[in-house]
């Protein structure tokens, strides 16, 4: 997994290693459109960053306008509580009611929770 808050140096840690099909985060609205171009055709998987679960239905759905399926979702919480809550939510919604834009895999980052 890369992660970085500097698009630029997503994208050249892409380019060296692309082989090894590397989740980039995060990718957010500010910076979805460029990071989709730069993977397209390139085996990459984007994870998905929001302000909150609802956030999320616009990004994953401009993914997938855009061509790309390889997706994680991070709905954002830097709480235990609240990441319980965001991921019991996307998968309820995904499994039960079908909400295709949350059928993705969903991803927590516990060590953002310690700052």
């Amino acid at each position: 997994m890369l992660i970085s808050d500097d698009t630029d140096c997503l994208l050249e840690a892409l380019a060296v290693c692309q082989s090894r099909k590397p989740v980039l985060y995060p990718v957010t609205a500010q910076n979805l459109e460029r990071i989709a171009a730069a993977v397209k055709g390139r085996p990459a998987v984007l994870a998905l960053k929001s302000a909150g679960v609802e956030s999320l239905i616009p990004l994953t759905n401009r993914l997938r306008e855009l061509g790309i399926e390889d997706a994680l979702l991070d709905p954002g919480s830097r709480d235990l509580q609240s990441t319980i809550r965001d991921q019991t939510l996307i998968r309820r919604a995904a499994l039960k009611q079908g909400f295709r834009p949350l059928g993705y895999p969903s991803v927590s980052f516990p060590c953002f929770m310690t700052r």
